[in-house]
């Protein structure tokens, strides 16, 4: 069965090679693409300007400072980054495509699709913030507690927190789902018992409700149990006197919640753009903005969602080129290459078409050779008779010296099928011509001049 589909195949190069049109076609075809890649790889050494859209959260937020700080040094790496306060939930929107970048709080369920982790960097803080006589969580009870908008994750992490505590949303608190900007338009006495608020510190927003309003920030203090239960809670602590020294909030140092900042992208965000945009992120003038700089070895603590290509190309930008793995690729690619290179040349011969049916030169050599057999077999029959015609012999022999200068002539551009017929055929003009000689010189020492007629003396008439 193999054998009749090499035949089949066989059969089909065999008639695509003898049509020249399809060459043709071919070549065309292979060049184009030659020549597109060749193309696509001159572009991307062409420095590009890229585009991205993001929000870091609410006006009032640390997340949303920060990526005016990115939006302000992002132009340095060529790319033009557009900020967009938080409208509705940052994933769904990273999801449809709409925004190509957010920053997200860990604690979020992550099933939402086209969604990719591109950095994991310092981790938010949980703030509680109460009214003046509560002291601990439950004092609660029977409270309001805002936890947030129901697509955001301090609304989630509250919810998980309260649990924990042994509070149930609708028994032992109302929740209320207060945005950042709808809490600082609220008067002082519809505000929330309790608020959940998720920042870095020190928060703006938590800054403002303590100042203003008189808040205090409440500890909460298993962390660590909680962070048995869940893997995006963490151990962490608010310093004493961050939000406010008379009186002082919080009092001392406070135990409470850390949960990782992510950001995230697009799936379809070109990655050559997240890696600049990460050079930004990492970059000192950040830091130094921020007052606050990202542990790049904590760039990939899993989120939920894959890892961006993006990422990868920005972690690999500095990898050295010397590299055992690098030396691997180049064997390999070294033997790709010559492999490539053979069938390369084959295609090459292929596309020439079929090699032409090589022309020989013997027949015209065999001509010359049944020339001289016939001068010789006319002599040997004037021998034979004893009747030697000279001036007949002399034209044979000046035809002779005329067929020697003739092969000679051809002999740079001969092509003979049989290498020795040259040979033979000089050496059987030089035996004919030595001959011819012969006779003619037996003819004269007999004192014979011919059996023609002689000349008639000059002067006759």
């Amino acid at each position: 069965m193999s054998g009749e589909a090499s035949q089949i195949l066989k059969k089909v190069l065999d008639f695509m090679q003898g049509r020249r049109s399809i060459r043709i076609a071919l070549g065309v075809v292979l060049i184009g693409t030659l020549l597109a890649l060749a193309a696509r790889s001159i572009i991307s050494l062409i420095p590009r300007h890229y585009a991205l859209k993001m929000t870091g959260g609410d006006m009032v937020s640390n997340g949303h400072l920060f990526a005016r700080i990115l939006q302000k040094e992002a132009p340095k790496k060529n790319v033009t980054l557009s900020v967009y306060p938080q409208q509705d939930d940052a994933l769904d929107q990273v999801s449809r495509g709409e925004l190509d970048l957010a920053f997200i709080q860990g604690g979020l369920d992550t099933d939402h699709p086209n969604v990719e982790h591109v950095a994991t960097l310092a981790p938010d803080l949980v703030h509680l913030l109460v009214k003046p006589g509560i002291k601990s969580l439950v004092d609660l009870k029977g409270k309001s507690i805002n936890l947030g908008a129901k697509s955001s994750a301090a609304h989630q992490i509250g919810e998980r927190i309260t649990q924990f505590a042994g509070l149930h949303e609708g028994i032992d608190y109302v929740a209320t789902t207060y945005d950042a900007e709808q809490l600082l338009a609220l008067p002082s006495r519809k505000l929330p018992d309790g608020i959940f608020v998720v920042s870095a510190a020190p928060s703006y927003l938590v800054e403002l409700l303590v100042r203003a309003d008189g808040y205090d920030v409440l500890e909460i203090p298993f962390p660590e149990s909680l962070a048995l239960r869940y893997g995006w809670a963490a151990n962490g602590q608010i310093l004493g006197y961050t939000y406010n020294l008379d009186p002082p909030v919080p009092a001392k140092t406070i135990s409470t919640v850390s949960v990782n900042t992510h950001l995230v992208a697009h799936a379809g965000t070109d990655p050559a753009a997240i890696s600049k945009l990460l050079e930004v992120v990492y970059s000192p003038a950040v830091a130094a903005k921020l007052r606050q700089p990202f542990d790049e070895k904590s760039i990939s603590i899993p989120s939920g969602y894959p890892l961006s290509p993006g990422t990868g190309v920005y972690l690999a930008r500095n990898d050295s080129i010397l590299t055992l793995e690098t030396w691997n690729k180049l064997t390999s690619s070294f033997g790709l290459l010559m492999g490539f290179g053979g069938m390369f040349i084959v295609v090459l011969k292929w596309f020439r078409g079929a090699e032409p049916t090589p022309v020989y030169d013997d027949k015209e050599f065999h001509g010359y050779m049944a020339e001289v057999v016939s001068i010789e077999s006319m002599v040997a029959a004037m021998e034979t008779a004893r009747s030697i015609n000279v001036r007949e012999v002399r034209s044979m022999r000046a035809r002779l010296n005329h067929l020697r200068a003739e092969v000679l002539d051809r002999y740079p551009r001969m092509r003979l099928k049989d290498a020795n017929l040259f040979d033979h055929c000089i050496a059987s003009v030089r035996a004919a011509h030595e001959h011819l000689g012969a006779v003619l010189a037996k003819e004269r020492g007999r004192g014979i001049h011919s059996t023609a007629p002689p000349p008639a003396p000059e002067g006759s008439s």
